[in-house]
This record gives C-alpha cells, structure tokens and sequence, in this order.
C-alpha cells in the first residue's frame, strides 16, 4: 500500500499491471486516472504529461482530455484537481517540460518549480 499527500491510499500496482487492469475499460472514474499518475510518477520519480494523454488515448478515453488553444489534447481540470490532491504537498509541476516531479529542497513553495 502506498501513501499519497494527505494520507490517501493507493494500491501498490506495478504500472504495467494497472495499465492492463484499465486497457479496455473506458469513461474510467477521474480518481482512477489519479491514482495511475500516482503509480508512474512513483516508479519512475517524474509523469510527462504526454505519457498520460497518451495512456488515455491507448485506453480509448479521452473524457479527462480537453484541447488547449493550440489544438493539443491536455489533462481536464477535473483530473488535475484530482491529482494534486493525491500529491499537493510533495509534487511540483515542471512547466518547461511539461512534466511532475517530487519536490527538492530548493524548490520554492508553491506547485511550480523552475526545473
């Protein structure tokens, strides 16, 4: 079992093992899509937006997916949220390469870091 910010819960699943359980599922639930997030950034100690957009797609849901004003699929605020409040206090947003990973030392307070 694996703790989250908050002390939420989250299976200990191998990613392989929790993309396959999900594979052919669709209109997954937004805490579902989560706790996959949670689950890859805790094996690999980073998340790249893409790979998430990506896992969507492979799993033929795009309901968490919105286009942004340059015609790119991105994560739904809904599942946003939903991950930040799995990972608020020890997960920072890398905006220059679109990607989370856990917080350093020097990071300043706040989700975002500068790299």
């Amino acid at each position: 079992m694996l703790i989250g910010a908050n002390g939420l819960q989250v299976e200990s699943l191998s990613v392989d093992c929790f993309h396959r359980i999900h594979w052919t599922l669709s209109n997954m639930e937004v805490t579902d899509v989560a706790k996959w997030m949670l689950v890859a950034l805790q094996r690999d100690n980073c998340l790249y937006q893409d790979d998430v957009v990506d896992y969507l797609i492979k799993s033929k849901d795009e309901s968490h997916l919105i286009e942004n004003t340059d015609g790119n699929q991105v994560l739904g605020r809904p599942l946003l949220n939903e991950f930040l409040k799995l990972t608020r206090e020890d997960v920072v947003w890398v905006r220059s390469g679109f990607y989370w990973r856990y917080r350093v030392a020097e990071d300043e307070p706040g989700r975002n870091a500068r790299g």
